[in-house]
């Protein structure tokens, strides 16, 4: 068998014939050590050419049995290259920015654990009670630390078309234990005040979050995601909290996005992105619970939900990775409700408020700005443009949202409400003064990590060095549920935030937010429907907040 082409085989031949003659006459020893380097590489030179000769002749390793292979591909079975799914189950660990993974060598198989921690500090001012006649119920303007986000859960991919998650957030959502007992709770004997007369009987109880399993690369659909996620609407709602701007999302979240279900329901979304990576789409279908509970299930007739969004890049840069981009989107919703309410919600189905881009407790408790009450409303429909751009350091993001409510009344069978619809949507400009930009991952079109330029890190011998990357940031928001004959209030914030990523998981933010309310007193309807509980007045509400994140 002749040996394959390697164009080794007269490299040396120039140097050896430099010693036909003259040998004598220079320094031998020199002259032997030359000879010695040039005989090493023929020695090299021979082992690769006996390396290429043993892979050309050894036949290929065992294959493993059928139900773990794919099946070939193009028209000539013989020449046609083979996929193996599963043929090396071995893993190996690396530690990346999204935490430490293990994963085989292929990558058909891959698992991480992950976790999100977010310490929360928050200090609301007393407002003016000539202005602010009214402080809703539950933690009020209480100063408070408490972990606003602590989940744990994991993610990956199996037979390498398989992706899956499982995380759940075990601080997020409370259950009061004793509602009867009130403040004073003798089985217990956790403390309560008088302000607070609920906060000693309240526990945290585990909630799911991401929990799905998607399938990619399927035929002309692309991808399919089934379980409990986030619904396709909003820029802001699609970018996970690990990586928001500021310590709360706009009011639209609360408002609309992921009211009352922690901001994931249980459904199906089909999506994929163009071969250009320029636009994605996305289809959904889920069972509404968004104003219903923060679990995983709903029971009930009719109420349903269909989402989409399309978003689109008229501009990337690519040589700089996303540094200079353009953004563009719309998404949509339309939901049903349960047209049977249960009898304890006396004829009602729906409840729409916000609460403060400062809390001071997780879940159902923190005053609420803007509440509509509750209400009755066969349908919601909901229809957000989003656009950001990314320039060098600098990014400018916008979202407006607007809010249609199908024949509304205040308990079913009431009289109509009329033509109901609510608004709101914000703007906000950030900059990284360590000169990083806002990461784009045009697989979801929505933001991603920051990677620090320089890590903040604390050297032995030497002190602290690094300085992370340091970025400001300012948002105005603004949310009206003030329509027709529902008087749910209004509320306009200004934002001002400070964030330092001493690394690619942990980061330090502070935000300062002066909230303006413009609330008249609620008037109860049927059954207390329409009897929201929020801040009345016309006055300001100041606060500050701090937070300390990390993740894995």
């Amino acid at each position: 068998m002749p040996l394959p082409a390697t164009g080794l085989s007269n490299r040396a031949t120039p140097q050896l014939a430099s010693y036909n003659s003259g040998v004598s006459n220079g320094d031998v020893n020199s002259r032997l050590n030359e000879l010695e380097q040039i005989v090493r590489q023929q020695q090299g030179n021979i082992a690769a050419l006996e390396e290429q000769l043993r892979t050309a002749t050894t036949p290929s390793a065992e294959e493993p049995d059928q139900q773990s292979k794919t099946a070939t591909t193009g028209t000539n079975a013989d020449t046609a290259k083979k996929s193996v799914v599963g043929s090396d189950l071995n893993m190996i660990g690396k530690w990346t920015p999204n935490g430490g993974e293990l994963q085989t060598k292929n990558g058909d198989f891959k698992v991480k654990l992950a976790g999100r921690v977010q310490a929360d500090a928050a200090f609301i001012q007393q407002p003016d009670p000539t202005r602010i006649t009214s402080i809703p119920n539950g933690a009020g303007t209480k100063d408070s630390f408490y972990f606003r986000r602590l989940r744990l859960g994991g993610y990956g991919t199996m037979w390498e078309q398989i992706d899956w998650a499982a995380e759940f957030d075990i601080a997020n959502t409370e259950f009061n234990a004793d509602p009867v007992a009130g403040g004073n709770n003798p089985a217990t004997g956790l403390r309560s005040s008088a302000a607070f007369p609920a906060g000693g009987n309240v526990i945290n109880v585990p909630a799911p979050t991401d929990v799905w399993m998607t399938f990619r690369e399927l035929p002309y659909i692309g991808n399919i995601r089934a379980g409990n996620q986030k619904e396709m609407i909003g820029l802001e709602h699609l970018t996970t909290s690990r990586f928001l701007d500021f310590m709360e999302r706009s009011p639209l979240q609360d408002a609309f996005n992921g009211p009352n279900n922690n901001g994931f329901t249980p459904g199906v979304t089909v999506y994929n992105i163009t071969p250009n990576k320029r636009a994605t789409w996305a289809l959904g279908i889920f069972k509404n619970n968004d104003y219903e509970n923060g679990f995983t299930y709903d029971v009930g007739n009719n109420n349903y939900s269909f989402n989409s969004r399309f978003t689109w890049t008229p501009y990337y840069d690519e040589p700089s990775e996303g540094r200079y981009m353009l953004h563009l989107g719309v998404g949509s919703a339309y939901r049903t409700f349960d047209t049977e309410p249960a009898g304890y919600t006396g004829g009602t189905n729906v409840r729409i408020r916000a609460r403060g881009d400062i809390r001071n407790i997780p879940s159902t408790l923190p005053p609420n700005y803007v509440d509509t009450g509750n209400f009755y409303a066969t349908s919601q429909g909901l229809l957000n443009p989003e656009v950001a751009l990314v320039w060098g350091p600098w990014l400018i993001q916008a979202e407006y949202e607007y809010c249609h409510m199908g024949q509304a009344s205040s308990i079913r069978g009431a009289p109509s409400l009329g033509e109901v619809h609510f608004q709101g949507g914000y703007v906000e400009v950030m900059c990284f003064l360590t000169g990083e930009h806002r990461a784009y991952n045009r697989q979801t079109a929505s933001f991603g990590r920051v990677v620090p330029h320089n890590n903040a890190y604390i050297a032995r011998g030497v002190g602290f060095c690094g300085p992370g990357a340091w970025q400001v940031g300012l948002r105005y928001d603004w949310l009206d549920l003030n329509s027709s004959l529902v008087n749910g209030g209004n509320v306009q914030d200004i934002t001002l935030g400070l964030n330092w990523f001493l690394n690619p998981n942990t980061k330090l933010q502070f935000n300062y937010v002066a909230a303006w309310v413009n609330n008249a007193p609620a008037v109860a309807g049927p059954n207390n429907s329409l009897n929201g509980s929020r801040f009345v007045g016309d006055g300001v509400i100041n606060s500050v907040g701090t937070r300390l994140a990390w993740d894995f």
